[in-house]
């Protein structure tokens, strides 16, 4: 089967963080806002989401918009905590 599209991630870069999906004529960029704190667990979390997307049926480019809106919307009520975020629990 292969790889067709790939997900790479510009997260510990300075400034905000810019994802990117690759593939066949259908490259994509998804920035977003650097949130303040320390966070565990948004790659198992965004990874999980996405693979729930593509099981419902969505397309990547799809699945991973909505698993990165899903994400951030996890990581703005976490901030509330105090002390490293822990997205696992």
């Amino acid at each position: 089967m292969g790889v067709r599209m790939e997900r790479t991630k510009e997260a510990k870069a300075p400034g905000n963080p810019v994802d990117t999906l690759v593939g066949p004529g259908r490259d994509r960029s998804y920035r977003g806002k650097r949130r303040p704190g320390s966070f565990r667990g948004t790659g198992c979390a965004l990874a999980s989401a996405i693979a729930a997307g593509l099981a419902n049926g969505l397309d990547v480019p799809e699945s991973v918009a909505k698993a990165r809106k899903m994400l951030l919307k996890w990581m703005d009520k976490a901030k509330t905590a105090k002390g490293p975020k822990n997205l696992h629990s």
